[in-house]
């Protein structure tokens, strides 16, 4: 006999002297919840702090004049065969409070940020993402950067966490799907700071077909290299991509029965261009510039970092014994200790600073960088350049705003 649905609160709708409760079930997996079920019930269940809704006070993404769009993005975490959320779940509220909306599936890797360009710029646009991080990375590379609008449009993002790590949705403190469906529905929302990666010529990514070469790419996460790199590329492998979490247990697997050490420079360059190596050994186990706390919900990378400030944290691992650095890699489910470890490097980056990775591998399979999930080679990497800087958002075309972020 199969256990009975795990159900969380939504909120009450309210309409004239109506109210109706809906609640949010669900079953229970290792690797995902799934089975979504909305379910109703008339009168208000008498929770205080409830969130109640009607059509008369949605927050402004969502009023009339805003052009509202969900994308599926089917093939996210470990697929849909058993999470069905939009027509399970999100159709019905959406249809129920009137709230017009367009649905886009993705049918490629690229329907997304061919979606993004096609936005029309003079207009405000939410976007609901059922996805991971990935998906974000995509959009927010596909928005005009140029385009030449007299008002700047309001661009805000609505995240429904059916990724894998979900790092962006952990780190903006929404705690499951029902708590992502509940934050749609706040007035609160903040701007999400941007950073770019400025790649050599003939760098691409590895895993997505028919992809232009890669030259600067925006991101809102993470960008990393050596093992942390090298175990998302193997993960996004395709015998790997539909395993979900498990894909990341065989790829750090195998990246374990390799050689650990990586070849690269970091390097600071101040606000007047001079240059200083962040440290005197060129080896590095595990490196990452980090724009969020959190990479999934139980792993604290970064505990400085904040979502909504403009601020980079590099993280770098020196050449440890390996099981000294397997420890460390375990310790941000346990707690912050890993930031103080002596052979750790831990340094806030503020927005007039850029960070130069300068490769040192002449192994093209050893040159992979991650950016927010996407696998990108640097072809002949050593002695290359990636160039990270702080994106100053009076020079974006659009407003970018994460809702239920304060």
């Amino acid at each position: 006999m199969s256990e009975p649905k795990k159900q969380e609160f939504l909120f009450q709708l309210k309409s004239g002297t109506q109210s109706k409760s809906y609640s949010l079930a669900y079953e229970e997996t290792e690797a995902a919840n799934v089975n979504f079920e909305l379910l109703s019930s008339v009168g208000a269940d008498g929770k205080k702090d409830e969130l109640v809704i009607s059509k008369d006070n949605l927050p402004t993404h969502l009023k009339p004049g805003v052009d509202v769009t969900v994308i599926d993005s089917v093939n996210s975490g470990v697929g849909r065969e058993k999470r069905e959320f939009y027509t399970s779940v999100l159709e019905p509220i959406l249809n129920e409070l009137d709230i017009k909306h367009t649905l886009l599936k993705t049918t490629s890797a690229l329907s997304i940020t061919n979606f993004a360009k096609s936005l029309d710029l003079s207009k405000d646009h939410t976007v609901v993402l059922l996805s991971g991080d990935t998906s974000v990375v995509e959009f927010i590379n596909g928005l005009p950067t140029d385009a030449n609008v007299s008002t700047k449009p309001n661009i805000n993002l609505v995240l429904i966490p059916l990724g894998t790590g979900n790092a962006l949705v952990s780190s903006s403190g929404i705690t499951s799907e029902a708590n992502a469906v509940q934050k749609m529905f706040s007035n609160e929302k903040a701007e999400l700071p941007l950073y770019e990666a400025d790649f050599p010529s003939e760098s691409f990514a590895v895993h997505l077909e028919n992809a232009p070469p890669i030259g600067k790419l925006l991101f809102t996460i993470v960008l990393s290299w050596g093992s942390h790199a090298q175990m998302v590329y193997h993960a996004e492998s395709p015998e790997l991509k539909g395993l979900g979490i498990e894909r990341f247990k065989i790829a750090a697997y195998k990246i374990f029965q390799q050689k650990l050490e990586y070849n690269c420079d970091i390097i600071i360059v101040d606000e007047n261009g001079k240059e200083e190596k962040m440290s005197h050994s060129t080896t590095h186990n595990y490196s990452s510039i980090l724009a969020v706390p959190r990479l999934e919900k139980k792993y604290h990378i970064s505990p400085d970092s904040k979502i909504s400030k403009s601020e980079l944290h590099i993280l770098d691992f020196g050449d440890l014994p390996k099981d000294e650095f397997m420890g460390l890699l375990m310790e941000p489910y346990k707690g912050a200790g890993h930031v103080n470890h002596k052979g750790v490097i831990y340094e806030p980056i503020q927005p007039k600073k850029q960070i130069i990775l300068e490769l040192g591998e002449e192994d093209e399979e050893r040159s992979i960088v991650c950016v927010d999930g996407i696998s990108i080679k640097v072809k002949n990497g050593k002695g290359k350049r990636i160039t990270v800087r702080f994106v100053n958002s009076e020079d974006l075309s659009f407003k970018l705003n994460l809702v239920g972020l304060q």
